[in-house]
């Protein structure tokens, strides 16, 4: 049984000596200089610099690169969410070009399917299922996800635009984050663990207990969504009107949008300056423009740390969305360029993929090699067996037995008459979207037994 790797090494440890122990680093307060930017390929190197280096240290031995077939198939299935097409594996195992994987990374991100992939991913975390938002409709923001990935939209422009969403939800899909997140507690719970990766909810009654954020500062950062207003129809798939959200001049003492343990303070950054903001101004822009900042100490690190995640099966800092001075980054350095490359590179998230997967750390196998069967998952000896998701597990088996118009048959048994057949809702673009949406909250039909 290898031992458990040491969590900080040599250079972390002489920084915290010298900051008289304070893990602020690991939260990216600590200065760092302004490094060159690297194009993808050079990034790629730096990361298996970096994690080659630790697992020397450790004594591990790293598993070899996959096969084609077993790339291929990850690929396929990281970057579009389907396994690949026969007719795109016999081109691609045929293809004696050196170069050929490079090239696929870049077909499979210049596909429409990355950007469908993307917005399932993110319409899961964006849009919590609760009854009370049982009526919205959320292709809208699906297909704003979808449009805004496949155009690759920088990462700061696109979360600067939902926290800014204003109007119709059939003029701009936005708004469907808000109209999902119906109250300021939620908004501000799901944009400091989204965006910021941490989990500021854990104060909103009373101060952390694992980190030195308090309760007020929970409501300084509320403060910024107390005067958007949710226009919500109560039913708009039976006609009952458009919902959309819009930002009055004064902070709403709405009981529905502020939950008991609320506290009005004015809007303060998350243990930042206060900022100043005119009377009757709008306040969300304010916060958007500090949240995306390329000085934000959270900003990019969240993103990375996620996408990170969702290629290698688990995040430089674990859990992805829980970083603070307590839980520090398996690899500190390598997390500090990465982020520092996201942000000098415009937050362009299809450099950020094309970098990582071009990693020959991305492309190992999942096989155990040498001594690495009993490697702590930290070191990244191989790479990480990942199960698919309900979306993932659906578009595959459609790649391979075809599209229907009917719905999944889950009885072989003849179920008893329940009248008429009714027409599909109205929130459905397509028969497909329907049923792909539908297993969405069923996750139990991602089966352990199908891994990525």
């Amino acid at each position: 049984m290898v031992g458990r790797p040491s969590l900080l090494p040599l250079t972390s440890l002489a920084a915290l000596i010298l900051l008289g122990g304070n893990l602020a680093w690991a939260a990216g307060k600590v200065p760092t200089p302004a490094a060159a930017k690297l194009d993808p390929a050079g990034l790629a190197k730096v990361i298996d610099q970096q994690l080659l280096k630790r697992l020397n240290q450790e004594k591990i031995t790293p598993s070899p690169v996959a096969d084609d077939a077993e790339f291929l198939r990850r690929a396929c299935l990281d970057l579009t969410g389907k396994i690949p097409s026969a007719e795109r594996a016999q081109a691609f195992l045929n293809d004696t070009n050196p170069a050929k994987r490079a090239k696929l990374i870049d077909e499979l991100l210049a596909s429409s399917d990355y950007g469908r992939h993307q917005a399932d991913l993110w319409q899961a975390m964006l849009m919590p299922r609760n009854s009370d938002v049982r009526f919205v409709k959320r292709d809208p923001l699906v297909s704003w996800l979808e449009e805004s990935f496949n155009s690759n939209k920088p990462w700061n422009k696109l979360v600067s635009e939902l926290l800014t969403s204003t109007g119709g939800q059939d003029k701009n899909g936005a708004v469907t984050y808000y109209l999902t997140n119906n109250s300021v507690d939620k908004l501000n719970d799901s944009v400091a663990r989204l965006f910021l990766g941490v989990q500021l909810q854990c104060a909103q009654c009373h101060n952390h207990p694992f980190t030195d954020w308090k309760q007020t500062d929970y409501w300084h950062m509320a403060a910024f969504f107390m005067k958007v207003q949710i226009d919500q129809a109560r039913n708009p798939n039976r006609g009952g009107g458009v919902p959309g959200v819009q930002e009055a001049n004064a902070i709403r003492r709405n009981r529905n949008f502020l939950p008991e343990s609320a506290k009005v303070l004015s809007p303060k950054f998350l243990q930042a300056e206060e900022p100043s903001v005119p009377a009757g101004k709008p306040l969300r822009p304010v916060l958007a423009d500090w949240l995306t900042s390329a000085s934000n100490p959270y900003f990019s690190k969240a993103m990375v740390n996620r996408t990170w995640a969702q290629l290698f099966g688990r995040g430089l800092v674990n859990p992805i969305d829980d970083m603070h001075e307590g839980n520090p980054a398996s690899h500190p350095e390598l997390l500090a360029t990465l982020s520092q490359q996201f942000a000098a590179n415009d937050f362009d998230l299809k450099y950020l993929i094309r970098a990582l997967c071009n990693s020959k750390s991305y492309q190992r196998t999942s096989k155990p090699y040498g001594n690495n069967a009993d490697a702590s998952p930290a070191l990244y000896p191989r790479m990480a067996v990942k199960v698919l998701s309900p979306e993932q597990l659906y578009d595959s088996l459609t790649m391979v037995l075809g599209e229907t118009r009917d719905p999944p048959v889950v009885s072989a048994r003849p179920l008893p008459p329940i009248g008429p057949a009714r027409p599909l809702p109205s929130r459905c673009l397509s028969p497909s979207s329907c049923w792909r949406s539908l297993i969405r909250p069923n996750t139990r039909l991602a089966s352990p037994r199908c891994f990525a």
